[in-house]
């Protein structure tokens, strides 16, 4: 465990403090269950209408709403087993030594894959993995953004994408205006290039989605993560990606996203960050991996299972720039 939590501490932790007069507001351990203020309108962008995936429910029509997280933090374990996440691999027995958790009420869900968090979330007095993500969202050195396409209500609807894209703060601009812990709503983020197809337009990371009870579910699909190490920056890939949060035209809550990071993927990634120990980066993973196990066995699995809860409130989309 102790390997593990230094190698995703250190990928959180890599990066100096905000700067001075940035107000990093409330502690860590407590932005998960936080409010957040009605923004304005997030705009009307264009409609890139692309394909939707395993949805099938018509054209795409509707609005275009953008976001960025204000929250994000480890999916960590609560009383009873239960801790957030999805059941990725369909079965709720356990699959290479790893039990599986129970999703929180009123859902309730058996069967859940979430081996990181929990794992990483019982390290955070040695580690602070949490209070070092809730410092890069705050400061503004780590800036995800959602683009939520073709909405035609937030209470019921279909057919929607969403893109995940990562966002920059524009010129001039040091840090992103907080009240508490927490973003002002409508604040202007320019986005990331390398996060956008040739055309500066389609996100290359799209999910599609549909919105149940006001509650909007996506996946499944896949997601780059750019992890800082040091001064370096290691894009992990996301595999078997499904999220769920509670929409309005307001803002995003008591969100969840779950995925799986294939072992042998990301140890090649991770293979060549300086300060990280590839036999004790392969270790880690190894022993903690839970999803697709070999075939003949239930003991050796190729990928390991992450949960990470979010929320996010309104935001305006400002000008493609790729970060020097």
């Amino acid at each position: 465990m102790a390997a593990l939590c230094a190698l995703v501490g250190m990928a959180c932790s890599g990066r100096e403090g905000p700067p001075a007069e940035v107000d990093a507001g409330a502690d860590a351990g407590e932005v998960v269950d936080a409010g957040f203020d009605a923004g304005a309108d997030a705009g009307d962008e264009e409609d890139a209408g692309t394909d939707a995936g395993p949805i099938d429910a018509g054209p795409l029509t509707g609005d275009t709403y953008f976001y960025v997280l204000d929250v994000l933090d480890l999916g960590a374990e609560g009383p009873d087993g239960v801790a957030p996440g999805f059941d990725l691999d369909g079965t709720a027995e356990d699959i290479c030594r790893q039990e599986d958790w129970t999703s929180p009420a009123p859902e309730s869900t058996p069967g859940v894959d979430n081996s990181l968090g929990p794992i990483l979330a019982a390290g955070e007095a040695d580690f602070r993995v949490r209070e070092a993500l809730a410092l890069n969202v705050s400061s503004g050195r780590l800036i995800l953004l959602a683009r939520l396409r073709g909405v035609d209500s937030f209470e019921a609807d279909p057919r929607v994408e969403l893109d995940v894209l990562f966002g920059v703060l524009p010129e001039g601009v040091f840090a992103p205006m907080l009240t508490g812990a927490r973003y002002v709503p409508g604040q202007t983020f320019d986005l990331d290039a390398r996060a956008l197809d040739e055309d500066g337009m389609t996100a290359l990371s799209q999910l599609p989605a549909s919105i149940v009870d006001g509650r909007l579910q996506a996946g499944p699909g896949t997601l780059p993560l750019t992890v800082p190490f040091g001064t370096e920056l290691v894009t992990l890939e996301l595999g078997q990606v499904r999220l769920a949060v509670d929409v309005s035209e307001d803002g995003l809550s008591n969100g969840v996203v779950g995925g799986a990071l294939d072992v042998e993927d990301t140890i090649a990634v991770l293979s060549d960050v300086d300060g990280l120990d590839p036999t004790q980066v392969r270790f880690a993973l190894e022993t903690f991996a839970d999803l697709d196990p070999q075939a003949g066995g239930r003991n050796d699995c190729r990928s390991i299972s992450v949960a990470l809860v979010f929320d996010a409130t309104t935001a305006v989309a400002g000008e493609v720039v790729t970060p020097e």
